[in-house]
């Protein structure tokens, strides 16, 4: 893995100031420039089994030893005798570099419109162009037709993507003082960005992308490489080779390797989109403010990322339907695709507590009631969780994952509280002399944090709808309401979940239990601290502090095991990542 990075930024503002407006007028552009080497197995890979009968076994003198039909292990004997069941190589053949540009605009005016209201009105416009490749060594592919797309041969350099110059960003805000110390807020505002950031997007495919599979257990021999099959052999280098040909429909197509797994970003990829919302309710009493908003984001044209779109809908029979793009072109197996038809949506209730410094005592709360809903699978959880199953026909994918998928989101918690206090007595202020290093400097903190669980989906251990390129990670059929055991228990001695809640769907069938069905365990952690300060000469101080983390040892445990027909499944067997147990900390500060 090589990355090279540069980013140009060229802007400028203009702020005018007149009467009751301040109006902001700028605009600029970044230019980015980034190269990126990248191969999956680089050195290849040599396997060695002996369990199945496509795999040839040691022969001595002759005869063949070993079975061909059982794990005895003729495997390890194929591996002394440098005699590989198969053999693979994915390499990168380019340092590819990527060329983007990215201008925008704004003009905003804050207008005090009367003593008590002011507005915030503006608005924003941005363009984010179509990756290109400096030397066009991308490719993309058209789902309908089953075309590979290769800039300078049968595409645009952006193969096929078209820029878009619609995206327009209204925002507005305004303030208002009603008297009494309350203060009324809202605002909504749109803000567009680039969806196909991630490293998979960037249309490294075939035939830039060369790579090398052959051997006994592979259909295809390596002797179609050059004078390659065994260890001492070596790896053979996968070439590039761009042929094109014309379908039988006319189309220029392009001659790759079979079998070969493509990325796809739709012909009419869209920059996402993010609306966002609030109206907040301020009031001071004495020295305590209180506040309640609601809060809101809405998302569209998220990027969506199925990590395999060539499927079809279960066939409800053995037989299982064929690959929709594979018919299309027999040359293409796993396609993982780029859509910009994600949806997201936030909603919360947030009330918060603030107390000012009084009489030695900070205190600062909040609490927030929330849903957060989506079909988009978080970043680096892609596939799991019975994601993308239902896929089917190019015409239907988008709505089919919409349907299926459509649920709380993996990061909805819907109650969280938090409280900090920090107390520094003050009734010794007055004491003087000795005992005043003893009595004075003091401060005491604590910070508590409590919420409810995170999501889990539960999916089958095996496959069973029998779609082609679906092994696993389906979800079974919920057969009952409740989820919950009816006395939820943590560790391998009692259940979480009501285990007789799911059952495996039919054969050759998709189940009915949702994304994201219910929530894990929550979490409660409560940290102290005790700060004493002592005054030295010429301005300088020490400062020790004892700070207590997770104090009542309180575990947060991660959900329970949700694969269906596990040994452990139902069951709390390990804590969350990033789950501490109590620790405590002792440290002396000079401070001068």
């Amino acid at each position: 893995l090589s990355e090279l990075d540069n980013s140009y930024l060229y802007k400028g503002s203009l702020t005018w100031t007149h009467g009751r407006h301040n109006v902001k007028v700028g605009g600029g552009f970044i230019r980015r420039q980034f190269t990126d080497m990248q191969s999956t197995g680089p050195r290849g890979t040599f396997t060695f089994v002996g369990a199945t009968a496509s795999v040839a076994v040691p022969v001595v003198n002759g005869t063949a030893v070993g079975s061909t039909t059982l794990n005895d292990g003729a495997g390890l004997a194929n591996l002394l005798l440098g005699s590989p069941s198969a053999l693979s190589r994915s390499l990168g053949a380019f340092a590819s570099s990527y060329r983007t540009w990215e201008p925008g605009g704004y003009v905003q005016d804050d207008w005090h419109a009367i003593r008590r209201l002011t507005l915030n009105l503006g608005v924003r416009y941005d363009v984010f162009t179509p990756k290109v490749e400096v030397h066009d060594r991308i490719g993309n592919l058209n789902i309908f037709t089953g075309q590979v797309l290769v800039p300078g041969m049968n595409t645009s350099r952006t193969t096929g993507l078209n820029t878009v110059y619609s995206d327009v960003a209204p925002r507005v805000g305004f303030a208002i003082t009603l008297g009494h110390e309350m203060v009324v807020r809202g605002g909504y505002g749109i803000s567009y960005f680039p969806g196909d950031i991630n490293s998979g997007a960037l249309l490294k495919n075939p035939p830039y992308t060369p790579s090398v599979g052959c051997g006994p257990s592979t259909g295809t021999a390596c002797s179609a490489y050059g004078s390659f099959g065994t260890l001492d052999q070596g790896m053979p280098v996968p070439a590039v080779s761009v042929v094109a040909t014309t379908t039988p429909a006319g189309l220029s197509s392009v001659t790759i390797l079979p079998g070969t797994s493509i990325t796809e970003i739709e012909q009419n990829f869209a920059p996402s989109y993010i609306q966002q919302y609030n109206l907040i309710v301020e009031k001071g009493i004495g020295k305590n403010t209180v506040s309640a908003g609601y809060i809101g984001t809405v998302g569209r044209q998220i990027a969506m990322n199925p990590q395999d779109i060539n499927r079809a809908l279960p066939s409800g029979t053995a037989t299982a339907n064929p690959r929709p793009i594979t018919q299309l072109n027999p040359n293409i197996g796993t396609v993982t695709a780029w859509l910009s038809e994600g949806r997201s949506a936030y909603n919360a209730l947030q009330l918060t507590f603030q107390r000012r410094v009084s009489n030695g005592i900070n205190v600062n709360s909040g609490y927030t009631f929330a849903k957060e809903t989506d079909d988009v699978n978080a970043a680096g959880n892609i596939g799991s969780g019975g994601y993308n199953t239902l896929i089917g026909p190019q015409a239907g994918i988008v709505a089919n994952i919409q349907k299926y998928d459509h649920s709380a989101g993996d990061f909805d918690v819907k109650h969280r509280f938090y409280a900090a206090l920090n107390y520094a007595p003050t009734f010794f202020d007055s004491v003087t002399g000795y005992r005043a290093v003893v009595a004075k400097g003091w401060q005491a903190n604590a910070v508590l944090t409590w919420q409810t669980g995170v999501p889990y989906t539960v999916t089958n251990a095996t496959g069973r709808t029998g779609i082609i390129g679906l092994a696993s990670g389906e979800r079974p059929d919920r057969v009952k309401a409740s989820l919950k055991a009816s006395t939820p228990a943590v560790g391998t001695s009692g259940y979480w979940l009501d285990t007789t809640a799911w059952s495996s769907q039919a054969l050759y069938t998709l189940g009915n239990s949702a994304r994201n069905v219910g929530y894990g365990p929550g979490a409660t952690i409560v940290n102290l601290s005790l700060f004493k300060t002592f005054v030295m000469p010429k301005k300088t101080n020490i400062e020790f502090r004892s700070e207590f983390f997770n104090i009542f040892n309180h575990p947060t445990f991660s959900n329970p095991v949700t694969t269906l027909g596990s040994g452990n499944f139902g069951q709390i067997t390990s804590v969350a990542a990033g789950s501490q147990p109590r620790q405590i900390q002792f440290a002396l500060k000079y401070i001068f």
